[in-house]
């Protein structure tokens, strides 16, 4: 939080500020539910929030008796949502106390009735989801952008205006999450809907890295992809930024700036031009990564249309792709845990599936990939590994172009490595 407002300083101009969690929060919270064991919170959740350095004078403010005292009557996704909220109330508090121009959005209002604080649901808050999955949701920018009115007023009247990221609401007012790297997704929305050309991302990783730093010692800060190249990142595992969000900020041509949050010198930025005016980076690889979590379907034609038209409907399409012959194909899904959610709601068979790792090699230099295929190829059969199964694609031509290579999962990290010493470490040494 320090770091968070030491950025705010430096800020010039008019900002909407959308918060996630403080680190391990939303996790207790998913404890809880499972639980419901209220001294864990006690634990975890107020002593996040309500720290020496914070609690000065702001802890009263927080609202954070008033939640723990209606928890049992709040549903799963508010509960889920309030290390989000408690972070709005935090800084918003502590921003006042600077003498700072603030305007907070409310996702939850706390008010007194009978000397009770009571918890009603902000029926106007502006990110309204597709669906009603309380876990999942996909945003729907048209309903959202219909009701932005009070985020304009109170950017009018402020300087700094501070919302919850992660949640949303239902046409009806039901409560939601946008499920992993939500508040990422949920800044985008905003930014789509205000027109804004550039949304910041401020993490405690050092931009976006050429591959995973707990899996590859050399790794590299890469300065700048594409807007295609930052759709293939998300798809093959670059954790940094959530797929949903990419997505809109693609479709709505906003930039996308990843900054370290101590440093915002260390910056990467995605987006269909290079606004810094840096020369385009020439690496014709710039991301090896991928994920130890994707599953390879075997099942017959008529069995797959019916699969893949509801991963469709999950909103799962870009992590479903189809190789081999036609009358008997091989589905490969990148993201193996929401295929198995899927799979237990329709009484799907796991025996069907079989799990394995995707390593993705990602960089508009590729080209047309020629050669590359069979040098990536090369370099996993010279390491013993068995390759299950492959993809390769150029999105629109030469842009975003991406391979992928399925591996038996303990694989994984050592072709990772291998890849990137092959594609990065080696011109990078040249």
């Amino acid at each position: 939080m320090d770091d968070v407002v030491q950025r705010l300083l430096e800020f010039k101009g008019r900002h909407l500020l959308v918060l996630s969690a403080l680190r391990g929060v939303t996790d207790a919270l998913k404890e809880y539910n499972n639980t419901k064991n209220e001294s864990l919170l006690q634990e975890r959740l107020v002593s996040s929030y309500v720290s020496d350095h914070f609690s000065i004078g702001i802890s009263d403010s927080l609202n954070l008796k008033a939640y723990m005292k209606n928890l049992r009557a709040m549903t799963d996704a508010e509960v889920l949502g309030l290390g989000e909220i408690l972070s709005t109330d935090l800084l918003y508090y502590f921003l006042k106390t600077k003498g700072v121009k603030v305007g907070k959005v409310n996702f939850l209002n706390v008010s007194s009735h009978s000397g009770s604080q009571i918890i009603e649901p902000n029926l106007e808050f502006p990110i309204i989801a597709k669906q009603y999955r309380v876990l999942d949701a996909d945003p729907d920018l048209e309903a959202s952008r219909s009701k932005m009115k009070e985020v304009k007023e109170l950017l009018e009247k402020n300087d700094i205006v501070v919302t919850p990221g992660f949640v949303a609401r239902y046409r009806d007012g039901r409560a939601v999450t946008l499920g992993r790297g939500g508040s990422d997704t949920s800044l985008f929305v905003y930014a789509g809907c205000l027109g804004v050309p550039q949304g910041i991302l401020w993490k405690s990783t050092e931009g976006v890295r050429s591959a995973n730093p707990d899996i590859v010692p050399r790794h590299r800060l890469v300065k700048y992809f594409t807007a295609l190249e930052g759709l293939n990142l998300t798809l093959f595992g670059g954790d940094i930024v959530n797929f949903k969000g990419m997505e809109i900020a693609y479709r709505n041509d906003i930039t996308v700036k990843v900054a370290f949050v101590k440093d915002s010198r260390i910056f990467t930025t995605i987006g269909r031009e290079n606004p810094s005016g840096e020369t385009k980076e020439q690496q014709a690889v710039k991301y090896v990564g991928g994920t130890a979590d994707a599953v390879l379907l075997h099942f017959d034609l008529e069995k797959m249309k019916n699969r893949v038209d509801r991963l469709v409907e999950r909103n799962l399409g870009d992590f479903v792709h189809l190789f081999g012959p036609a009358l008997n194909p091989t589905v490969a899904m990148l993201d193996g845990t929401k295929y198995y959610e899927i799979s237990d709601e329709e009484g799907w068979s796991e025996r069907d599936g079989m799990r394995v790792a995707a390593v993705g090699i990602i960089g508009e230099g590729l080209g047309e990939m020629r050669g590359g295929l069979a040098e990536a190829a090369r370099v996993i059969v010279d390491l013993g590994v068995v390759i299950r199964g492959n993809l390769a694609a150029t999105r629109r031509g030469t842009q975003g172009g991406y391979m992928a290579f399925f591996v038996d999962r303990p694989d994984y990290e050592n072709v990772v490595r291998s890849e990137h010493a092959h594609f990065v470490e080696k011109r990078m040494d040249a």
